[in-house]
């Protein structure tokens, strides 16, 4: 009887199991991820304004019917017309932090592992982007270079907002401040650490740099008391060829 009940319950649980494992479901969702990272992260390293004429005329319908174009972004059109989405009318360069999350993610998830800090470095990450881009954003409208591809519209929009609110002075402390934070909250997410750090390899360097100083100075004392002494050596050899000419 009680080997009836068991065959029963392990035929209900076969039946309950799904077909996929869940495991296996994540694995495969963190290596789509990580994929489309690359892809992603490919198509806005090719970026080139040349492309932009086409991606404007790029629509749905040309999925359909797609015809060649000649692009120089690796991913062809459509790659073009990410690119200039997430380029020029976004972050720039910038953006690619969002690829590198994107990556992170499906690695984790691919490697079934718990996602402990990604949380808190998928934000941080984020508000440095828009930080970075705005810091470009402000050399482009200082210095009245193009730097659009590295700040992108949006960028050069938040650096031109906190020039007229904070002024020119203002506006670079502040967003150099934020680098600063955002850097340091992503290195050790404390900033207490992160300076006795810095200090610590600050007081390694000056150590390391004092010890060079030292061995400089000291082989460059050897040399000279190398050079002294072959120099009284052939001193005392011209010497004793004087007095032996002189005894002829």
């Amino acid at each position: 009887m009680a080997s009836t009940v068991r065959k029963r319950q392990s035929g209900s649980s076969r039946k309950n199991a799904p077909l996929i494992p869940t495991q296996r479901k994540r694995e495969v969702l963190g290596l789509i991820l990580m994929v489309v990272a690359l892809l992603l992260a490919l198509a806005v390293l090719t970026y080139h304004g040349d492309d932009d004429a086409i991606a404007r005329r790029f629509t749905l319908d040309a999925l359909l019917d797609p015809v060649n174009e000649d692009v120089d972004n690796a991913l062809g059109p459509t790659g073009a017309v990410l690119a200039r989405v997430l380029v020029p009318s976004f972050l720039g360069y910038c953006v690619l932090v969002l690829p590198a999350l994107l990556f992170g993610w499906g690695w984790l998830w691919f490697r079934n592992r718990r996602p402990v800090f990604m949380p808190l470095v998928t934000g941080l990450s984020t508000v440095g982007m828009f930080v970075l881009a705005s810091l470009f954003g402000w050399f482009s409208v200082v210095l009245e270079t193009d730097l659009l591809v590295w700040s992108g519209a949006w960028g050069l929009g938040i650096a031109d907002w906190f020039i007229r609110i904070f002024g020119t002075v203002g506006s670079v402390a502040l967003m150099l401040l934020a680098v600063v934070v955002t850097g340091l909250l992503l290195v050790d997410r404390d900033i207490q650490r992160s300076l006795d750090r810095v200090e610590s390899e600050a007081r390694s360097l000056r150590s390391r740099v004092a010890s060079g100083w030292q061995a400089w100075r000291s082989r460059r004392t050897e040399r000279r008391l190398a050079m002294a002494a072959k120099r009284k050596e052939r001193e005392a050899a011209q010497r004793e060829q004087k007095r032996a000419e002189r005894d002829k």
